[in-house]
């Protein structure tokens, strides 16, 4: 078994703690109290997990990075083949991605972290967060060109610039990711099973 990482105890203390408030499996059930705090609406409770958790995404861009990473990398490699990402963890991805740009958090990392807070973007099946993804892959290859402590990381960021514009150009000719079909439940039409047979997709 992998030693566990100090992220992940620090995940473990601050929702793990705020959620049990110190109880040990070794001692006897929460109080009522404790338990309909659980279910009840509470402000205090509403207002402390909005400071500790919701606040520190606001706040920090390495925390909502963080969060980018959790949902959308992460979950791939632990629901590795399952169609779980682009169900559940890929739209929370993609809002946050969003959220940081709007920020301009994007802008204000290493060139290196700024690639991720894009990388959200590839997954959606609608055209316009691919252009969006494509527009920003292609501001970071002109900012890397442009600055000689940066300019190590050009060719990487043009590889992600031309997985983007993959991305971009299938769902600009197919609506869709054709090779995310038998895993939604979806028909292939003729013209994404021709796709398919060619050796079209992606990894996730």
């Amino acid at each position: 078994m992998a030693p566990a990482l100090p992220q992940a105890g620090l995940l473990k203390c601050s929702i793990y703690g705020l959620w049990f408030r110190g109880w040990k499996p070794t001692e006897p059930p929460p109080d009522i109290a404790a338990v309909r705090r659980w279910f009840v609406k509470d402000e205090a409770l509403d207002n402390q997990i909005r400071e500790q958790i919701r606040g520190t995404i606001d706040r920090d861009k390495e925390g909502m990075l963080s969060l980018i990473l959790l949902l959308d990398q992460f979950s791939r490699n632990i629901h590795r083949d399952s169609a779980y990402p682009f169900l559940k963890s890929d739209p929370i991805a993609l809002r946050l991605s969003k959220e940081g740009i709007a920020k301009r958090w994007d802008l204000d990392v290493h060139p290196l972290e700024s690639l991720w807070f894009y990388v959200p973007l590839q997954p959606s099946e609608t055209l316009e967060d691919q252009q969006l993804g494509v527009q920003k892959y292609e501001a970071s290859v002109r900012h890397c060109e442009k600055s000689p402590t940066t300019s190590l990381y050009t060719d990487l960021v043009k590889t992600f610039h031309s997985y983007s514009i993959q991305h971009r150009d299938v769902i600009a000719e197919y609506g869709r990711f054709p090779h995310r079909n038998a895993k939604l439940g979806r028909t292939s039409t003729v013209k994404e099973i021709e796709y398919l047979n060619q050796g079209g997709g992606f990894g996730g």
